[in-house]
């Protein structure tokens, strides 16, 4: 076991600089729950809303991201107000990393049809990695250091503009750096802009397409841009496409189990040179919608 946790802690070390949690990672079900990323989403489905993701990354190697991950968010139509939880853990080989944070929004009616939420998110990640478990290869007293965490502050904020059938939102879940430093090494986790935005077409009554697009912005590393294709059959079957530039290229799928369940699973394949290494991620996603509301019905969402 320490041989594959040595392998995974050295892979790790090699990109220890600079490099994105798999918590900053969007989920690729991301579409379906948006304060995953923004938190000015808290609210906009004026329903108390929770949505699970359990994400797995380079699987069938040993000490490979696992992400798990809670949201909840409930709206207050009357107060134009909305707020929201996040609870996130994310495993890497020897380096944990928890996240816990609570967002809050307002919305701005705009028209008869839109409105523009703007929110702010504030919480603490805690980051910690047990070196007891890692085989090194030189027997060094500096490099026995046990366990090692910290606990740092997360401050974010957002906009996200919303009609009937578009959406439009810009956000940085973290705006300031956080940065992690042991005896291995500085790990540095950099404020990332997303730009989204995406509509609803209604080809037939029982059936819709709603292409969005997602683009990620940082100081340090190129341009990202995800690019999603989702089909609606009868409300109750999605089906789609993702594309992350030069990436990853995925699908995915979720049933409407009930007006208030649903389940979907999303598959990814890398692209490029690091195929062998990064490869077969896979997504489980579980979303609940309770309405306590007598004269509003929950109905499922595409965005």
């Amino acid at each position: 076991m320490k041989k594959l946790y040595t392998v995974a802690f050295f892979m790790f070390m090699l990109c220890s600089v600079e490099v994105a949690a798999q918590i900053d990672v969007p989920k690729s079900q991301y579409v379906f729950n948006n304060l995953v990323i923004n938190p000015a989403y808290a609210g906009s489905r004026e329903v108390l809303n929770f949505t699970s993701f359990t994400r797995m990354q380079w699987v069938g190697v040993e000490g490979a991201p696992v992400t798990m991950q809670l949201i909840g968010d409930i709206g207050f139509p009357s107060k134009r107000i909305g707020v929201g939880i996040n609870l996130a853990y994310d495993q890497t080989g020897v380096h944990s990393d928890y996240l816990a944070s609570g967002s809050f929004s307002y919305k701005i009616p705009i028209g008869k049809d839109w409105s523009l939420s703007a929110g702010l998110n504030i919480g603490a990640r805690y980051f910690q990695s047990d070196y007891d478990d890692v085989l090194l290869p030189v027997n060094d007293p500096a490099f026995n250091t046990g366990t090692v965490s910290v606990i740092k502050p997360v401050v974010g904020a957002g906009l996200f503009l919303q009609g009937k059938s578009a959406f439009a939102g810009f956000s940085l879940p973290k705006l300031q750096d956080v940065v992690v430093s042991d005896v291995y090494g500085v790990t540095a986790y950099r404020p990332v802009v997303y730009i989204q935005g995406g509509y609803q077409f209604d080809l037939r009554p029982w059936f819709s397409i709603v292409p969005s697009a997602l683009i990620r912005v940082s100081d340090t590393d190129p341009m990202v841009v995800d690019l999603n294709l989702i089909g609606v059959y009868n409300n109750v079957i999605w089906m789609g496409v993702s594309y992350q530039y030069d990436q990853t290229l995925g699908v995915l799928t979720q049933l409407q189990l009930s007006k208030q369940l649903r389940l979907g699973y999303a598959y990814e394949t890398q692209m490029g040179s690091d195929i062998n290494l990064r490869s077969n991620t896979h997504e489980i996603v579980l979303n609940l919608s309770m309405n306590f509301s007598k004269h509003k019905e929950v109905s499922p969402r595409y965005f």
